[in-house]
């Protein structure tokens, strides 16, 4: 074997000691730190980011927490003045309340006058009739003498014209559903049998309804023509009695327009 063979020989098996050199791993560890560096420095990085990250969303959730507070106090302020306002306005509203209740029941009660559901007392007249003085001719028929539902209505519309607000027969109270009628001999009020002398009541003013009744050739002159003893008498404090039996509604219902 010639010398340069046996050096060739010599190279070939030395090669794999070669990869063992320090010069060879330069390379390789110098990659490997950048890497490594660049790891770390990621790493690094990253965990100053979630640090910043952690510590940004607890100073704004502060703020969050801060703002909403104020907004709170706020809110709490403004409902402050808005109960204080209501209070007001509840306040007012219970006074005209009061006020309004107290005008409707002023109301009902007039209602209630109008339709004799309530006693009532005031100035007035009275005025009481009787069946007649004069003796009885042969053959006259006894009801010519006797005062009759014909005779009391002239004096109960006469009264009402006048303006009474009250009417009764003695104690029945004349309303818009009072009938007064006769059978025989009994005149029936409200289906209240009376007997004379007949005595009716009217509450309004004295003078007016005085001078309805006491007018010339008027109802109360006729009667007296005929004999029928008559009594006017006033008084301011007349009492008029509420009616006894309230009226019965079955087929009538309210409403608001006329059919079609």
């Amino acid at each position: 074997m010639g010398e340069k063979e046996v050096l060739n020989s010599h190279l070939r098996g030395w090669r794999p000691h070669l990869r063992l050199k320090p010069k060879d791993w330069v390379v390789p560890l110098t990659a490997a730190s950048l890497v490594l560096g660049m790891m770390l420095a990621l790493q690094f990085g990253s965990q100053k980011s979630a640090g910043e990250l952690a510590g940004r969303p607890r100073v704004e959730l502060l703020a969050q927490l801060l703002a909403a507070e104020r907004k709170r106090i706020k809110d709490l302020d403004s409902e402050i003045v808005k109960l204080r306002s209501e209070k007001s306005k509840y306040e007012k509203a219970a006074t005209e309340g009061k006020q309004v209740l107290t005008l409707m029941n002023k109301d009902n009660e007039m209602y209630k006058v109008a339709l004799g559901l309530t006693p009532v007392v005031g100035p007035g007249i009275i005025v009481r009739v009787d069946d007649s003085t004069l003796p009885h001719e042969a053959g006259a028929a006894a009801d010519e003498f006797l005062i009759h539902d014909f005779d009391l209505w002239p004096i109960v519309n006469d009264l009402r014209s006048a303006g009474a607000e009250a009417v009764a027969i003695g104690d029945q109270r004349v309303v818009g559903t009072t009938a007064i009628t006769c059978v025989g001999r009994v005149v029936k009020v409200n289906d209240a049998p009376l007997s004379p002398p007949y005595e009716i009541k009217a509450i309004g003013s004295i003078k007016e309804l005085t001078g309805a009744l006491t007018i010339k050739d008027g109802v109360l002159d006729r009667l007296k023509a005929q004999r029928f003893p008559v009594n006017l008498e006033q008084g301011e404090n007349i009492y008029i009695p509420a009616v006894s039996v309230g009226p019965k509604v079955k087929f009538a219902k309210p409403t608001k327009e006329a059919p079609k």
